[in-house]
């Protein structure tokens, strides 16, 4: 299932995102079904919590090293 991050329709879920709120990261992914923000969040994997987590995780991480542009 963790394959399904390769696919257009999860992909296509980040287009329109927000990255930033009050300046920290706040894109991610959320479990499934669990959206509370959904100008920040995209649906996790329904079966790919690994992968979901990940996903989230990289995203916070990769772009926490951009805070000072990101932040303009």
């Amino acid at each position: 299932l963790g394959a399904e991050i390769a696919t257009d329709r999860f992909q296509n879920a980040f287009v329109g995102k927000k990255t930033m709120e009050n300046g920290a990261v706040a894109l991610g992914v959320v479990k499934n079904g669990k959206v509370e923000k959904p100008a920040y969040q995209v649906d996790g994997i329904s079966g790919g919590t690994i992968t979901s987590v990940g996903v989230d995780a990289m995203l916070k991480t990769c772009l926490g090293s951009y805070m000072s542009f990101l932040n303009k």
